[in-house]
């Protein structure tokens, strides 16, 4: 009665306030359905990255009502596909969920492809996805962020589970995430003492980011740079780091193998150098 009575006694159209009652009622019971993804309850997403320099990797995430698992297998580059190493894990209704939040808006089944064009340097991926019995299926070669922003949703979702749930991939996704639009790879890993991952390949368009970092790191506590999946970079950055070599007396770097040898071409102090974490720690409390 108290809406008639309202409308009753308003001189304006009647058809405004009848059409902005109907939207706002209708808007106050869907709450935040439109604006989320829809969580299926079965599930299943095959994904296949093929980078031209370093070696495949395929997922599997599988869901079924509020747990699932995910897979991951990599790759060897030759025509045999021989698996080089193997992980899987059990997922839990808080994992599935950060997954489809991440995802946002996006529908699974709307993610579009991109025409196959395919150069010499860059990276190929397959995606086929089957959602309470629908199937979508898309590929892409090296999309951009800018271009295929749905497409990287996806993979935003995709990168956050594996990089919580698989760490003993965490190298080989790397890898991955280095032919894509995930700027400077750096990651911090500790904070006592600061353990600073640098991975991937360095280009001379990542300088203005790497010596904002560079001149973010504090002076007076150990840092430890772990180098051990790092690819290489143009020699027009090499001052960049023997730069922040001698800023930070305190800095450890690790690099083994062959590393120990690039970076010391480099011209980084190789007393100030570790084979592994473990070594760079105990030199950090020296």
């Amino acid at each position: 009665m108290e809406l008639v009575e309202v409308m009753a006694s308003s001189n304006i159209n009647m058809k405004t306030p009848i059409i902005i009652i109907l939207i706002s009622f209708f808007s106050s019971c869907n709450g935040d359905k439109d604006h989320r993804t829809i969580t299926p309850d079965k599930l299943s997403i095959n994904i296949g990255f093929y980078p031209s320099f370093h070696l495949p990797v395929q997922l599997r995430l599988h869901k079924n009502g509020d747990t699932g698992y995910l897979t991951c297998k990599v790759l060897a580059r030759d025509a045999s596909y021989k698996v080089v190493s193997f992980d899987s894990v059990l997922l839990n209704k808080n994992d599935l969920d950060t997954f489809f939040r991440i995802l946002d808006t996006i529908s699974l089944l709307k993610i579009p492809y991109d025409t196959l064009d395919i150069g010499n340097d860059g990276i190929t991926i397959y995606v086929d996805i089957i959602q309470d019995g629908q199937t979508n299926k898309f590929w892409s070669w090296s999309p951009s962020r800018k271009n295929q922003p749905t497409q990287y949703k996806f993979l935003d979702a995709v990168f956050d589970l594996i990089n919580k749930k698989l760490p003993k991939e965490e190298n080989y996704i790397e890898d991955v995430q280095d032919y894509l639009s995930y700027g400077l790879g750096i990651k911090i890993k500790g904070e006592n003492p600061m353990i600073i991952k640098m991975y991937g390949d360095y280009s001379i368009d990542d300088a203005n980011e790497l010596q904002l970092f560079f001149d973010s790191l504090p002076r007076d506590k150990p840092i430890i740079m772990n180098m051990s999946n790092f690819g290489g970079m143009g020699s027009i950055l090499d001052d960049y780091f023997t730069v922040c070599d001698r800023k930070h007396e305190k800095m450890i770097w690790v690099t083994p193998g062959n590393l120990r040898n690039y970076f010391a071409q480099v011209g980084i102090d190789t007393n100030k150098m570790a084979p592994d974490i473990e070594s760079a720690k105990k030199m950090a409390i020296q």
